[in-house]
């Protein structure tokens, strides 16, 4: 989403039945309140009012054991036929499993899966890098010092 361009969704109600409105201003959601007064964004073309009256408006659900199953097995799922369901189901962000073909257990399969997945995948994503039973601790290092990952699944065996 273009920063500076604001969304506010009227007349929704929360889990707990009360009434809600959200102003988001390019990806970041400023105010969460009952009334949101729209009148100081009239006329401003990078203001969109959504209404949704009578509709149900939670947060997203993160899901962080997802199988893509990309690269290598595609044929049971992919980032975008993967992310899609994620959208039917609510799930705003998604954490992919490092054990496909090949595994994500070095930087430049890690590299490889997340432009596969920023190309293909309509929600946010994040990736688990593996840790393997073949010592790659240096490659570890590598990618949590670089920014790369925030997380590492430790296989046991």
């Amino acid at each position: 989403m273009e920063k500076n361009k604001i969304i506010i969704l009227k007349n929704g109600i929360d889990v707990f039945g009360n009434k809600i409105e959200i102003l988001v201003n390019g990806e970041i959601i400023e105010k969460v309140s009952e009334n949101i007064d729209e009148s100081k964004f009239e006329n401003n073309e990078s203001v969109r009012i959504i209404d949704v009256e009578g509709k149900l408006v939670m947060p997203g659900v993160i899901d962080v054991h997802t199988h893509m199953r990309e690269p290598g097995v595609t044929y049971k799922e992919d980032f975008a036929t993967g992310s899609r369901a994620c959208v039917k189901a609510g799930v705003t962000t998604f954490y992919d499993m490092p054990n496909t073909v090949p595994t994500t257990t070095t930087e430049e399969n890690l590299l490889e899966k997340k432009k596969l997945a920023s190309e293909k995948s309509i929600v946010n994503f994040g990736i688990h890098f593996g840790g393997s039973k073949n010592d790659n601790v240096e490659e570890i290092k590598k990618v949590l010092k670089n920014g790369e990952v925030n997380t590492v699944k430790i296989f046991i065996k």
